[in-house]
C-alpha cells in the first residue's frame, strides 16, 4: 500500500472525500477523545449499508456503529494495570480476524494506542496488515506515531487531526449548550439562537466554535447525534470558523451559521 498521509483541519469530512476507504489506517491526534471520535466514524463509513465513502447514520451498521453496539467493530486497547499492547493481544487479533463477520459484509478492528505495541506485538500486527483477510479492516489511534515500526506506518494511510482546544471556556460552553439546545428546538429556536450570537465579540466567537466542535464529539459518542448531524455541524462551524479569519462581522456570521443548519427534509436523522 502506498504511503498517504492526510492533514485535516475539520476531522470529520476531508478523509472521506476520496472514491473509496482503504483496508488500513493510522488516526494521529494529541486528543483521545478526538482519535476516538473519529475511528468511530471511520469504523462506521466501512461498515455503511449504503454506497459510497461516507456513512449514511440511518442504515441498521450505522446506528449500531455509533451506539457502540456493532458486533463487528472489535477495539483493542492495553490490559488493564498495563503499560503496552502486548503480543498475545495481537495475536488474538490475529486469530479472531480469520472468523468471517457477524452482520455486515467487513469488521474493523480499532486498536487504540496502538504506539503502545510494543515491538514484538507490531512484528505480529504487520503480518496481517501485509497480507488482510478480505473482510478485515484496520484503524490505529496514535499519539505519538514515531514509536510505530516504519513497517507498520508504511501500510497504512495516516489521518493527521488538528485537534480543537481542550481546555474549555465557561462562558463558551455555555453559548454552546445554548446552540445545541436551539439545534433540538427546530428552526425557530435556531433563529432566536442566531440572534444572541450577534451579541458576541470576535474574541468569544472562536472559543464557541471550537466548544462547540467538542460538545458535537461528545454528542456522537453518547448517541444524541447520528453521524450525519455531525458532518453537518462541524462543516457549518468551520465554514464559519473561515469568514471569522476574513474579519466577517459577527452580525453576518451568526446568520450564515444558523442558515446552513435550517432544517433540510432530505437531511438524514437519528
Amino acid at each position: 500500500m502506498d504511503h498517504t498521509d492526510f492533514t485535516v483541519n475539520n476531522a470529520f469530512s476531508p478523509v472521506f472525500k476520496s472514491d473509496r476507504l482503504l483496508h488500513s489506517y493510522i488516526v494521529i491526534s494529541g486528543s483521545v477523545q478526538l482519535s476516538s471520535a473519529f475511528a468511530s466514524t471511520l469504523a462506521a463509513a466501512m461498515l455503511c449499508g449504503t454506497s459510497g465513502s461516507v456513512p449514511c447514520g440511518v442504515c441498521k451498521n450505522c446506528k449500531k456503529s455509533v451506539r457502540g453496539l456493532h458486533p463487528d467493530i472489535i477495539r483493542i486497547a492495553p490490559p488493564e494495570g498495563k503499560k503496552e499492547i502486548p503480543v498475545d493481544t495481537v495475536r488474538a487479533v490475529r486469530a479472531e480476524s480469520i472468523i468471517m463477520p457477524n452482520e455486515a459484509e467487513v469488521k474493523v478492528f480499532i486498536i487504540e494506542n496502538a504506539d503502545m505495541m510494543n515491538a514484538s506485538a507490531q512484528n505480529a500486527l504487520l503480518k496481517i496488515l501485509e497480507e488482510p483477510p478480505r473482510h478485515v479492516r484496520f484503524i490505529l489511534t496514535a499519539e505519538n506515531p514515531s514509536l510505530l515500526l516504519d513497517t507498520v506506518r508504511s501500510r497504512c494511510a495516516e489521518v493527521r487531526l488538528s485537534s480543537p482546544e481542550t481546555e474549555s471556556d465557561e462562558e463558551a460552553a455555555s453559548v454552546a449548550a445554548e446552540f445545541f439546545k436551539a439545534l433540538k428546538g427546530g428552526d425557530l429556536a435556531l433563529a432566536e439562537f442566531a440572534y444572541s450570537l450577534e451579541k458576541l465579540d470576535k474574541t468569544l466567537l472562536p472559543a464557541f466554535i471550537k466548544e462547540a466542535k467538542l460538545q458535537a464529539v461528545g454528542q456522537l459518542k453518547n448517541g444524541e447525534i447520528s453521524t450525519a448531524e455531525l458532518f453537518r455541524i462541524t462543516d457549518a462551524l468551520d465554514n464559519a470558523a473561515v469568514y471569522l479569519k476574513f474579519n466577517v462581522n459577527p452580525v453576518h456570521i451568526s446568520g450564515m451559521l444558523c442558515a446552513r443548519l435550517l432544517h433540510d427534509p432530505d437531511m438524514p436523522t437519528k
